[in-house]
């Protein structure tokens, strides 16, 4: 059971990395970035110097003058201290722009987890007492396939997304 525990508990190493590794390349790879955002910020200048000193100085001042590797390890180290940076946008710490929604976030999230209890365990033991009757039998075949509805959903919007593409 040690090994069995310990195996699972090393497994977690890779786990982590390939999940941060791929969070940050689809947050490098999204269209955007604070220099664009800069540059659409100052459009009253059109000195063609002037535009790429501010490119260099916003680049510099977000890391993004650094190899990706580089900057993934830093972007790890802040992730694992909690120092997520400042907002782009107005330019406040986002830890506390994060404290400042995350008792609302957690609110939904607990009422949303009682109601879900407070109407799936009287079901679910309402079903389980009429199991072979008629009524029981129907709730069944109706809650079945709500079971299915998001695989049958993602698999519909990738044939969909395959099919515009020319694949089907």
């Amino acid at each position: 059971m040690k090994d069995y525990i310990l195996k699972r508990l090393l497994l977690v190493i890779p786990t982590l990395f390939g999940i941060t590794l791929i969070t940050f390349m689809v947050i490098q790879l999204a269209p955007g970035s604070p220099v664009e955002s800069r540059m659409s910020l100052d459009q009253g200048i059109k000195s063609d110097q002037v535009t790429k000193e501010i490119v260099e100085q916003t680049k510099k001042l977000y890391g993004l003058d650094k190899p990706v590797h580089q900057r993934y390890f830093i972007w790890l180290r802040q992730i694992v201290t909690l120092d997520f940076g400042n907002s782009y946008r107005d330019h406040r710490p986002v830890i506390d722009k994060i404290a400042e929604r995350l008792p609302i976030t957690l609110i939904l999230n607990v009422l949303s987890i009682f109601l879900v209890y407070l109407i799936a365990i009287p079901i679910g033991a309402w079903s389980a007492v009429k199991q072979w009757s008629f009524c029981g039998a129907r709730h069944d075949f109706r809650s079945f396939p709500s079971l299915l509805d998001s695989e049958l959903l993602d698999g519909r919007g990738a044939y969909l997304f395959l099919r515009r593409r020319g694949i089907f």
